[in-house]
């Protein structure tokens, strides 16, 4: 963006608050962000060719690229605010405006329906089951296998528990040697 660009992005952004209040406004905004991205654009372009340029102190490269393109996505965000805010107005007056199409970019909305949303697993499930709801219930009934495995101890050819009793559906896995090659 030259000059006279940053000046006008600045002047909205510094005016009480800049709205849009119709289709010329967001075009205007809409344009100014697609400029502000290719800015954005711009720079991380310069930014990788310096990365390709220089091997150490990349950092000082994110700090510069940070520090150039923080402002530009501050302004893109405002502006994005500003459209939905538009947007939401326009749709809370006439449900048809769901897409807003400008030259330079489109607001788009969607909308789903009323639906239940899950709050509480315990409440649910009390309920669940207060109402003989069991074609709803998951029988996730499962063995926590690392907490069971540290009691354990191999006998022989068995498996068994800390009383000494053997353990069924449990086997001794044999013992193995693992090899790891490491080069200079």
């Amino acid at each position: 963006m030259n000059v006279i660009q940053n000046e006008e992005v600045a002047e909205v952004e510094e005016k009480e608050r800049f709205e849009i209040t119709d289709e010329s406004s967001l075009h205007w905004t809409f344009r100014k962000m697609r400029e502000l991205k290719g800015e954005i654009a711009e720079k991380e372009e310069l930014a990788k060719l310096e990365y390709d340029r220089i091997d150490e102190d990349r950092k000082l490269v994110d700090v510069w690229l940070e520090k150039e393109t923080n402002p530009l996505l501050q302004s893109i965000e405002y502006f994005d605010h500003l459209i939905r805010e538009y947007h939401m107005t326009l749709l809370s007056k006439d449900d048809s405006k769901k897409t807003l199409s400008t030259p330079y970019g489109e607001s788009k909305t969607t909308t789903t329906a009323e639906q239940p949303d899950k709050a509480d697993d315990e409440k649910l499930l009390e309920y669940v089951k207060e109402n003989n709801l069991t074609k709803f219930l998951k029988v996730e009934e499962s063995v926590r296998w690392g907490e069971l495995k540290k009691s354990l101890m191999v006998s022989g050819e068995n498996v068994v528990d800390e009383s000494g009793e053997i353990v069924k559906g449990v086997k001794v896995k044999p013992k193995t040697v693992n090899y790891k090659i490491e080069l200079n």
